[in-house]
């Protein structure tokens, strides 16, 4: 009767896996540093300047960089419009908010089963997305200002102050926010629609599973 010697696994000592751990390590330090590099220069480090500076009289020069605690906040929430300005956002991030979820998950969904020219509707959906503001505010502009001669009124017939009337302003710049932002959240929740197993939706079919 023939035997087969088999060859014990080798171990591993605790030094060389230190050593493994340690490369490994190293290098993901080096793959994250150019990151963080940005991340501090131009969020952590602008963010701490500015709470520094709430705290001083420093004016738009950069002088007069005198301590005065408290002082600045205590104006800034004695000021009315401050908390006109708190509402207003509030405002804006609830109505914009609200359509940027259901929409992008709409927008998504319908991608997710469509069955043909699936790059062209990616492409159309997350393109806006891609734009500077810059170039975002101008193609808006130039659909809804002047009254006489923008886009939108010219196709309506109207002459409606899109930007002028406040009852109307908040809505054209969510509107706009939407149309610019949408893509984002359409993608990830393509993203996520598309990860999910083909076989989780044929055992859900077969226990009998709605829509």
């Amino acid at each position: 009767m023939m035997t087969t010697t088999v060859a014990a696994p080798a171990t591993t000592s605790p030094a060389e896996k230190a050593q493994v751990k340690r490369s490994w390590t190293q290098h993901g330090l080096l793959f994250v540093i150019p990151f963080l590099l940005i991340y501090v220069a131009f969020l952590v480090w602008p963010t701490l300047l500015g709470l520094r500076m709430s705290f001083t009289d420093v004016n738009i020069a950069g002088s007069n960089d005198r301590f005065v605690g408290f002082a600045n906040y205590v104006e800034a929430f004695a000021d009315p419009r401050m908390w006109r300005s708190l509402w207003n956002t509030l405002v804006f991030t609830v109505l914009s908010t609200v359509p940027l979820v259901i929409l992008g998950l709409a927008l998504a969904l319908l991608v997710h089963h469509l069955r043909f020219m699936q790059w062209l509707w990616r492409l159309s959906f997350f393109g806006p997305f891609l734009l500077p503001s810059a170039v975002v505010s101008i193609l808006w502009l130039q659909m809804i200002y002047p009254p006489e001669y923008g886009l939108l009124n010219g196709t309506l017939g109207t002459d409606i102050l899109w930007l002028g009337d406040p009852s109307l302003a908040m809505w054209s710049v969510v509107l706009t926010t939407v149309w610019w932002t949408v893509g984002f959240n359409f993608l990830l929740y393509l993203a996520a629609l598309q990860s999910i197993p083909q076989h989780l939706y044929e055992a859900a079919s077969i226990d009998g599973a709605s829509a």
